[in-house]
């Protein structure tokens, strides 16, 4: 087991086991922030240039953060960038989750883990830029990445 990986999310073929996120999650070998799926597919060949990163150590992202001379938010700091200065409402953008119909972040539509109906249109993560900025111009704050 001493090899590096990554959990990586496994869509169920159907219903599974909500308390066991063992039913979903699997430790990949070979994956990393180059090969997000597994070590057979690289960002490259899954067109992920402009997807955000995912399968990063928290270590390595303290560190790159440190190299730019910056740190990362703590979890109050990142919460309140995320609402964009709205505050008491369900949502980043307000209390109703798609208005008139429109997809405001990426998150999984429909049965989870195993039915996932894309009405936002991507299977895992969108494009950054995909949904509008919010008030302090700030893309991508909810969804789009498990957290």
């Amino acid at each position: 087991m001493v090899q590096p990986g990554s959990l990586v999310f496994h869509k169920t073929a159907g219903p599974a086991d909500l308390a066991n996120p063992a039913n979903w999650w699997r430790f990949d070998f070979g994956a990393d922030w180059r090969h997000p799926l597994g070590p057979d597919r690289d960002i490259e060949a899954l067109d992920l240039w402009d997807h955000p990163v995912v399968q990063v150590a928290y270590a390595d992202a303290q560190a790159d953060a440190k190299s730019a001379g910056k740190s990362l938010p703590t979890e109050a700091e990142f919460e309140f960038a995320a609402r964009g200065g709205l505050d008491g409402a369900d949502y980043a953008w307000g209390d109703e989750l798609a208005p008139d119909g429109v997809m405001l972040a990426n998150y999984w539509q429909g049965l989870f883990p195993f039915a996932n109906k894309k009405l936002d249109g991507w299977k895992r993560t969108s494009p950054t830029g995909t949904y509008p900025a919010n008030s302090y111009s700030l893309f991508d704050m909810i969804g789009n990445t498990w957290e």
